[in-house]
This record gives structure tokens, sequence and C-alpha cells, in this order.
């Protein structure tokens, strides 16, 4: 019931919104917004990045982020050129490093772009882009810098130019914890490390003799033979290769077979490099397969059928 005094007064009881003020912003408020941030279009969704890819730019920017590291903290970087490392040292290397940085911040643009629903992919594609033309001069400007040196073109760089000498670098990773559980798997590392290794080895090459590595027939076959592999052959030869270089590095392997500090810090750059990128192809395929199963197990959706067919 209304009150009593609505009636008197002659007020439309079903008039419920007569007593409220409009609290929406003001024509010019919104013109302000509107210059500011964009006149929002009409039927806008804002952009979306699926589970999978996402986790997909997340590691791949975590690894990079990780070889950037041990290039600035030891001034030697190595990159995989066809399958053959390439040896990058001095001013090269700290130029390639902020170039991996960089490109590090171009994946992760995709990952805010997710995040913020607002009508602005615009401009994280504008950033994108602008990321990606800084991250490949700098590339260019550190191979020039080593084709130069190499070729006596340019003027002698110092080359040790890493924030941390090598004996401060070899002793990151010696954490009596880790040292200690080493010390008792020592022998079964090194042991499992070369059983995976020609584990993995006979395997694959047994899979493509009988041509079962083969992208031919269903799909749900292929993956199912990729999983085979990945799970059976290649895993766990990267985790024991892994456990198998933490323990080179953990123990001061590296450190008692350098003849100077030159040769260490070049010696744990590289092993460095070698565990990191065990140690992200083993994620990496370990995220490929959950999210490929997960994919194949997912009921397929179901069609409709007209009555007229």
């Amino acid at each position: 019931m209304w009150p009593r005094a609505d009636r008197r007064a002659g007020r439309d009881p079903a008039d419920a919104t007569s007593d409220f003020l409009d609290t929406r912003p003001l024509r010019d408020h919104q013109e302000r917004l509107h210059s500011q941030w964009g006149r929002p279009r009409a039927h806008y969704m804002p952009n979306h990045v699926p589970t999978a890819r996402r986790v997909l730019i997340a590691l791949i920017g975590t690894t990079w982020v990780a070889w950037a590291l041990i290039g600035l903290l030891s001034g030697h970087m190595f990159i995989w050129a066809l399958l053959v490392p390439l040896h990058v040292t001095g001013l090269s290397a700290w130029l390639l490093s902020v170039a991996v940085l960089v490109s590090a911040a171009a994946c992760c643009v995709s990952l805010v772009d997710h995040v913020d629903k607002r009508d602005n992919e615009h401009r994280y594609r504008q950033a994108r882009r602008r990321l990606w033309q800084a991250a490949g001069a700098l590339g260019v400007a550190s191979g020039l810098v080593h084709v130069g040196t190499a070729l006596d073109l340019l003027p002698p760089v110092p080359t040790d130019l890493g924030l941390v000498s090598p004996m401060r670098l070899q002793t990151l990773l010696q954490q009596p914890a880790l040292q200690r559980w080493l010390a008792q798997h020592h022998d079964g590392i090194h042991t499992w490390w070369w059983v995976t290794g020609v584990w993995a080895f006979l395997g694959l090459a047994v899979f493509q003799k009988l041509g079962l590595m083969d992208a031919d027939g269903p799909q749900a076959q292929t993956f199912g033979r990729f999983l085979v592999v990945m799970m059976a052959f290649v895993m766990p030869a990267l985790a024991t290769f892994s456990l198998y270089l933490l323990d080179q590095l953990a123990m001061g392997h590296v450190a008692a077979s350098a003849e100077d500090a030159r040769e260490l810090q070049e010696t744990t750059a590289w092993y460095l490099t070698l565990l990191l990128t065990s140690l992200g192809s083993l994620t990496l395929l370990l995220a490929l397969t959950v999210f490929g199963a997960v994919r194949q197990l997912r009921p397929a959706p179901l069609r409709h059928i007209s009555p007229h067919q």
C-alpha cells in the first residue's frame, strides 16, 4: 500500500521513480570520457585469449626472462642456430639479453590485453608491434657487434661484462639442502640419465621406422601417438638430463673442471642455458600434453538436426 500522503498530493503511486534524482553522468562528463578513452563501438566484444594460449605465452615469456638474466649475470649468451650453439659475449651478449627481455615484454602484452576489458585493443597491438620492432633492432645490433668484433672491424670491447663474478654465479645454485639431496642420488642420476637417453633414442628410432611418427590418420590417433612418444620417451630423458645438469652445477663439478675464471664463467653460462632449455622444453611439452588431452576428452558439441533433413 502506498502512503496516504502520496494519494492526497495527487501523485501517481505507479510512478515509483518520480522521487529519485537522475544520477547518471552528465553529457559533458561523458564526452570527456569519450575523448580520453575513445567512443565505445557498437556490439564491442573484449579480446579473449584462450587458457591454453595464455599458459603457453606465460611459459615462453618466463623462459625468455630467465635466459636474458643468464646473459646479464654472466656476460655470455648461447643461441641455438640450426642445432649448433652460437656463443656471443661482451656487448653483443648484453644487447641480445635486452632484446630477449623486450620480446618477453611483447608476450606479456597479450596477457594484459586479455585482462583489460576496455575498447583499446589497437593500443595493445601498437605496443606489441613496437616491442617486436625494438627486439628485432636490438638483435640485429647484437649480430653486427658480434661480427664486427670477430672481424676486428670494431675496437676491442671488454668481454667480462657480467653483473656478478664467476664464483658468485657458481654459488647461486650451491645450496646446502640441494647439495645434500644431490649427493644422495649422484650415482643414480648419472645412471638414469644414460638409460633414459638411450631409451628415448631407440624408442624414437623404432617409432620412426614403423611409420608411427607420421601425421596421417584421424586426429585422435595422431594425438595418441604423440602422447605416447612424449610421456614414454622424451619427457623422462629431459627430466633426468635436467637433474644431471643441476648436479654438475650445484655440486661444483663445473667449477672443478675450469682452468681459469673466464672458462668458468663461459662454462657456467653454457650449463645454465642447457638447464633452462631442458626445463623449458619439459614444461612446455607437459603443458601441451595436458591441454591436448583435455581437449580430446572434452565431449563434442551436439549438432542440431533440422526436422526437414
